[in-house]
């Protein structure tokens, strides 16, 4: 895939009304409006991994709570 093609996906992924901000160590979150997808870029700190790495996580609702879904993690 190139550029183009990766944020293509990333927009299809995310849809409309999205928002992009960074966690407390400056890594990039790119989230739906209702916050129910996440893409992660852990570059500033990959712990506990050692290397820099991206996560593209599907949450669920569990009442009031979002939780990671373990079948949809990529």
């Amino acid at each position: 895939m190139n550029g183009d093609a990766n944020a293509r996906a990333v927009r299809r992924f995310i849809g409309p009304n999205g928002r992009v901000f960074r966690n407390e160590t400056g890594d990039l979150i790119v989230q739906p409006a209702d916050a129910m997808r996440e893409i992660r870029f852990d570059f500033n700190d990959p712990t506990p991994h050692q290397n820099p790495h991206v996560h593209v996580i599907d949450y669920r609702r569990i009442k009031n709570n979002k939780i990671p879904d373990p079948n949809r993690r990529i």
